[in-house]
């Protein structure tokens, strides 16, 4: 990575790190990124670095960590206030039966025979939301534990 420059007549030893890089660290520790959060992440190396030590591949998963926890934590808030608005309504309604888990939330609309999982600690899961109808194997199994916990 590091090697020798000349920059406006000058001998420079440059040590480029390339959004690549970061991509290769963040692939490293399992996390997938866009070329933008790669930018910013570069850009935080770039800023924040400890001249004495340099910049170095360790770095670069320290920050991807950081990244990867504001990620985890943005998401987790986002879904937990678009759920609490849910429940707010469903409160108010005899159609709407609700129960929650520290890492879920079920929602049955009983009139519109739907069932809505929101899974909150969704860490290495697919999906985030889930819709269960009559045609699902489960959905009599969901109903009926949801309208028991729901009382």
């Amino acid at each position: 990575m590091a090697h020798i420059k000349t920059i406006d007549g000058v001998t420079v030893l440059v040590d480029e790190w390339h959004i690549e890089d970061v991509h290769q660290a963040a692939g490293d520790m399992g996390i997938t990124i866009t070329d933008e959060d790669a930018e910013d992440i570069l850009n935080e190396v770039a800023h924040r670095h400890d001249c004495n030590i340099g910049i170095n591949w360790e770095l670069f998963y320290y920050y991807l960590e950081g990244y990867r926890k504001d990620k985890i934590m943005t998401k987790r808030t986002v879904i937990k206030e678009d759920l609490i608005k849910e429940l707010m309504v469903a409160r108010s309604s005899a159609d709407v039966k609700c129960y929650m888990t520290p890492s879920a939330a079920w929602i049955y609309n009983t009139q519109r025979r739907l069932i809505k999982l929101v899974v909150l600690d969704s860490e290495g899961m697919t999906n985030k939301v889930i819709y269960y109808d009559r045609a699902c194997k489960n959905f009599y199994k969901h109903a009926e534990r949801i309208l028991r916990l729901a009382a």
